[in-house]
């Protein structure tokens, strides 16, 4: 499956689904526009009397096990939207997600549209998940206009460091915090405040210290000191951003 950066996708599904229900119950791929999407082949067809946007929307069968699943979203899932409506009366859609293609939880309630087409948002934002699949439980329904995105980015290590003491043209000794990030889409970077410098490795001291993010995680010791250079006169309260 192609994978999708920072878990964003989205889906309107003008193309690649087929025009006439298949012969078998069994999982099939469909290449849509945002990647290969895997649903029941009795049970997924292409619609075109209602759409939310477009020409074209998905339509999953009334019948047990119709379905339509994402492409595998590497970095995570933040907040699924789903715009859905019912053939008629009642309809039945729920949300599921899995870290591994295999085992699927059901996010929220299961939605409940009717024949005016209604905006679902649910909110996930966890890393672990991989794929997220719309499952149908009443009525024939049309799902349209899909967009997922990436979990936000969290990073901790607020601390307090104790006064710095040094003499004009001698770096300070250094402290030493525990930084960490995840979810995120670019490498942690720390900036140094006024009159100080920082460093990722305790050797190369400058103004940033970057920590190199790996599948959106980093994490590292960061080291701060005053600077040799730095003021004699004033004081020095400032934050690390």
């Amino acid at each position: 499956f192609p994978s999708h950066d920072r878990g964003q996708l989205t889906e309107g599904f003008e193309s690649g689904l087929p025009s006439s229900y298949g012969s078998t119950t069994n999982i099939t791929s469909f290449t849509l526009g945002s990647g290969t999407w895997t649903g029941q082949g009795s049970g997924v067809i292409r619609d075109t009397s209602q759409v939310k946007s477009g020409s074209v929307s998905c339509q999953l069968k009334s019948q047990t096990g119709a379905q339509i699943t994402t492409p595998i979203l590497n970095n995570g899932v933040g907040t699924i939207t789903v715009w859905a409506v019912a053939s008629s009366g009642t309809g039945g859609l729920q949300v599921q997600t899995s870290t591994d293609s295999s085992t699927f939880t059901q996010v929220g309630s299961t939605a409940q549209p009717t024949q005016t087409y209604t905006q679902y948002t649910f909110t996930v934002n966890n890393a672990a998940v991989r794929y997220v699949r719309f499952y149908r439980t009443a009525q024939t329904m049309r799902i349209d206009d899909v967009s997922i995105t990436a979990p936000p980015p969290t990073i901790t290590g607020a601390a307090t460091a104790i006064a710095f003491s040094t003499t004009y043209g001698t770096a300070s000794a250094a402290q030493t915090f525990s930084v960490s990030g995840s979810n995120l889409s670019a490498n942690l970077v720390a900036t140094a405040p006024t009159g100080f410098e920082v460093s990722s490795d305790g050797t190369t001291y400058g103004s940033t210290a970057t920590f190199t993010q790996t599948s959106g995680s980093a994490s590292g010791s960061l080291r701060i000191r005053l600077k040799a250079n730095a003021a004699v006169t004033g004081s020095y309260n400032s934050q690390i951003s």
